[in-house]
């Protein structure tokens, strides 16, 4: 069973995001992910409605909606992917074109929050 920060800390290591010139920016948007979820959780706990909720709460703080969530959403899909969550949690992170132009987001499920 793998926690929160070793996940993170993994994602990082591996992802080649560390690389890239977004780095500083998608290490604190994950930062923030892992402690509002908490670093010790397991991963394989997760539910979609604590990350629908975190992405409601990205959504109200504005901003760059669809770089926020992006991190995010790789971050969740890498965990499925090699095997750390039995959940397909990326999905919830839908991001449309509308988040750009402040008019919504597709959480998933046909919920668009404005």
């Amino acid at each position: 069973m793998t926690n929160m920060s070793d996940a993170l800390t993994g994602y990082l290591a591996n992802s080649g995001l560390m690389k890239s010139a977004d780095a500083q920016y998608a290490q604190k948007e994950l930062h923030r992910f892992g402690r509002s979820i908490g670093w010790t959780r397991l991963v394989d706990s997760l539910a979609p409605p604590e990350i629908a909720s975190y992405a409601e709460g990205v959504i109200s703080a504005g901003g760059d909606i669809p770089g926020r969530l992006g991190f995010i959403k790789d971050f969740l899909a890498y965990l499925k992917k090699h095997g750390l969550s039995s959940h397909s949690l990326a999905c919830l992170l839908y991001t449309s074109d509308a988040a750009d132009e402040g008019l919504g987001v597709d959480l998933g499920g046909g919920r668009i929050i404005k």
